[in-house]
């Protein structure tokens, strides 16, 4: 059975359109959901075995890529994705 609470299983988003839509490499996506988790950049870069610094430019190029210009915005997106 596979479990989907865990922080291994990050909460689904909206598939390649998406992911279309804002330019977004599917690294950036599973990057992404685990920062709607609320995942720190240090916990994300354990999990998916990345370098604190690979996920610090991650994030960084996604705040590029997504049309918000703070934080909350940012925040108060990813709260309306599935």
């Amino acid at each position: 059975m596979i479990e989907t609470d865990t922080p291994e299983s990050p909460a689904p988003l909206p598939g390649d359109g998406f992911r279309l839509k804002y330019g977004l490499t599917k690294r950036e996506v599973e990057i992404l959901k685990r920062v709607k988790q609320g995942l720190t950049t240090e916990q994300i870069a354990d999990q998916l075995c990345l370098s604190f610094f690979t996920v610090q430019t991650h994030r960084k190029n996604i705040t590029h890529k997504l049309p918000f210009d703070t934080r909350k915005d940012f925040y108060d997106f990813l709260e309306t994705l599935d």
